[in-house]
Parts: structure tokens; C-alpha cells; sequence
């Protein structure tokens, strides 16, 4: 879901070792080199504060305001390249385990003389699609060709499937909305919600509300005392670097959509299993669907909220196929059908929504995919 990218990060976000210690960073890293093939020297990720989710799997690091490189050679030390000087160091340096840096402004340089180096090579790239054309331009020089294969689909088919550190982070992000969602309900207020989930250890809250009924819905931005009832807003909390999010009503009385809308939920969720399609989950859903829904069915949760929408992609005939967009940017091609299939061990945001006659509803489910059945880690109150 796109929501108001803050300006500034200003959550903590410190590496945790007890949480997160180096082996766990350290087996992930192996697990990617089994996927990669031998030739490949080394792994060059770039990240954004808004687009992060592969630098933080692998190296828990999140820029705060300036993009950020990093190298992880086969052999050797991964090497951070930050945006920020070196006079902040000491406190960029406390968000990841890597210790050897090197600033952005000199990635030409130092990716040149590694990749001439003992241990240099060929390089694969994660999220080179979101980084400035000039930077893009000056390390592809530096690493001796215009051309720089991308990886990005095999950085994000790792970590689909979550481990049992990063389920534990999820539950308690799921926690985290929760109290949102109740401070929510309880109080009728946009602040009231996002002030819970900060005070409950969240490190970022984006809120997006309808004050039409649920019709559309928007960021925050000015104090108004007007009420709205049904107040529908969408929730997305992270927590320990995990996003939970989820569409949450505070109303007087829950209306007859609203309650038919709950039902559709359950038997999506009932669905919700390994080999699922989201074609079968959606045909769940009856109503006529709510603009917000009509073309998908949530999204992959992990480290990025926008990575992996769940997005029905219309197909030249009559059919329709029901891919996961990568969400790499708006150059990506939808996934192949093969990919529409809900997969063990994955944590999904399942989202629904209807519209009939003036009146809207919208609810939501995040589950971990089983093979035989699934558990629901939240759903909508």
C-alpha cells in the first residue's frame, strides 16, 4: 500500500545482536551464495530510506536520509559505503555488524581496486533499479561494464520464506498494530492510534483515513476535531525492521456491508494456504469490490512494505492471471503465473474491500502460509 514516506527515519534503529546476532546475518548470506552462481564475486546492494528491504536482510543496516551501498564479496569482508560522513560513523555504525567503511562518494574508487583486487570479479546487484542514474553510471564504469545483471528476484525469493528470528519480529510487530487498531477504535483518533504505536515500541506508523466514509483514503495532514463514523483508516506499523499493516473500522454500530465483508475475510483466510492462488482467494470475496482492492490482494510483509504486492495483472484474451509483482519499479514485468501461488513459510497481508450502494468496507488478514493450514498472526477487529 503507498502511504507518506516520512522525510526522515526517525525511529530506532540499532542492530539488536541478541534479536538478530552476526550468525543469523551470516547463514543468510550463505543461503543467497547457494543461489547465485560461482562466477559471481560479489554482491553490490543499493538502498534508499524508502526501499531497504535486501540491505536490511542481509546487513540490518536502513539509511536514514541518503542512500547507501553495500559490497558482500564471496571472500573477504563486506565493505558499507554510506552516505554519511565519516564524523557520523559512530552512530551509523551501531545499526549494522559490518565494520569496515567507506563513503558513497568514493564507491568508484573502491569498487575499481576490489574488483582488481585477489578477491574481485563479476558482480550481481540487488535494487540498482531505484538508484540515481549518475551513481548508477559511475559504478557500472567503476566495475568494468555499463551493464550490471540484477538480482533482485532471487534476493526476494530468499526472503519470502521467513526464518524463526524474523517470525518472532513479526508477531510482535502484529502486537504493535494491534494496539494501534484498539487505540483506534476506542478513541475515533488518527493521533491517538499512531501515538499507541509508537509508545508500544513501534519504529515507524503510517496511518491513511477516509473522511468519506471509507470511499477513499488519505495521509494525515492537519488537526480536526470532525468525527467520522465509520471512521476506516489503514494501518502499516514496523517494528525491529518488520512491517505489519492492516485496514481497521471504528463504528458506532457496524454496518450490513461491513459485516458481510467480515465474512468474505474468514473464508479468504480459510483459503489461505501453500499452493493457494489468489485467483481462489479472491473468487472468496462475492461484493463488488472496493476501487482500493479491485486489482490486489495485499502484499508479501517482511522488510518492505511495497516490495511484493499481491497484484492481478490483466493478460492479452479473456482471462485473467493473478501474479506478484516485484515491485522493483515502474519498468517491472508481473511475475509468471507460477509465482500467483501463496508459498510455505511466507508471511501475506490479505486485503479486501467493498463498495454498494454508497456505502464501503474494507478488512484485512496477515497470515503465515502453512502447508496444510495457516496462522493468523492478525486480523481486522
Amino acid at each position: 500500500m503507498q502511504t507518506m514516506h516520512p522525510t526522515l527515519l526517525i525511529g530506532a534503529y540499532d542492530w539488536d545482536s541478541e534479536r538478530f546476532p552476526k550468525s543469523e546475518f551470516a547463514e543468510r548470506i550463505d543461503a543467497l551464495w547457494k543461489t547465485l552462481s560461482p562466477a559471481v564475486a560479489g554482491v553490490l546492494i543499493y538502498a534508499d530510506p524508502r526501499h531497504n528491504g535486501e540491505l536490511a536482510y542481509f546487513t540490518n543496516y536502513i539509511p536514514r536520509l541518503e542512500p547507501a551501498l553495500v559490497l558482500i564479496p564471496r571472500k573477504g569482508d563486506p565493505i558499507m559505503l554510506p552516505s554519511d560522513p565519516p564524523s557520523m560513523w559512530s552512530s551509523a555504525k551501531r545499526v549494522t555488524w559490518i565494520e569496515n567503511f567507506v563513503p558513497l562518494r568514493q564507491a568508484d574508487k573502491s569498487l575499481s581496486e576490489w574488483r582488481k583486487g585477489p578477491t574481485g570479479g563479476p558482480v550481481t546487484t540487488f535494487g540498482f533499479n531505484a538508484m540515481p542514474p549518475a551513481l548508477h553510471r559511475a559504478i557500472a564504469i567503476a566495475l568494468g561494464g555499463i551493464a550490471l545483471p540484477d538480482a533482485t528476484a532471487a534476493a526476494r525469493n530468499l526472503m519470502r520464506r521467513k526464518r524463526p528470528r524474523e517470525l518472532q519480529a513479526l508477531r510482535e510487530a502484529a502486537a504493535i498494530l494491534q494496539t494501534c487498531a484498539d487505540a483506534l477504535i476506542a478513541t475515533g483518533a488518527i493521533l491517538e492510534a499512531e501515538h499507541a504505536g509508537l509508545k508500544a515500541g513501534a519504529q515507524d506508523v503510517r496511518i491513511l483515513y477516509s473522511v468519506d466514509k471509507g470511499r477513499t483514503l488519505r495521509p494525515f495532514s492537519d488537526i480536526s476535531g470532525a468525527k467520522s463514523d465509520p471512521l476506516l483508516a489503514y494501518i502499516a506499523i514496523r517494528h525491529a525492521g518488520y512491517w505489519a499493516d492492516g485496514f481497521v473500522t471504528a463504528a458506532s454500530k457496524p454496518g450490513p456491508l461491513q459485516t458481510k465483508l467480515a465474512d468474505a475475510l474468514r473464508a479468504v483466510v480459510s483459503k489461505a494456504k501453500a499452493g493457494a492462488t489468489l485467483h481462489t482467494l479472491a473468487a472468496e470475496n462475492p461484493l463488488p469490490p472496493h476501487a482500493m482492492t479491485k486489482s490486489t490482494l495485499g502484499c508479501v510483509l517482511g522488510l518492505g512494505l511495497e516490495d511484493e504486492p499481491l497484484s492481478f495483472v490483466a493478460q492479452v484474451g479473456t482471462e485473467t492471471s493473478f501474479g506478484s509483482a516485484l515491485g522493483l519499479g515502474p519498468k517491472d514485468s508481473p511475475a509468471s503465473s507460477q509465482s500467483s501461488a501463496l508459498e510455505e513459510g511466507a508471511v501475506y497481508s490479505l486485503r479486501i474491500g467493498a463498495s454498494q450502494d454508497g456505502n464501503h468496507a474494507l478488512a484485512s488478514a496477515i497470515v503465515l502460509v502453512g502447508n496444510e493450514a495457516s496462522e493468523i498472526l492478525w486480523t481486522s477487529p
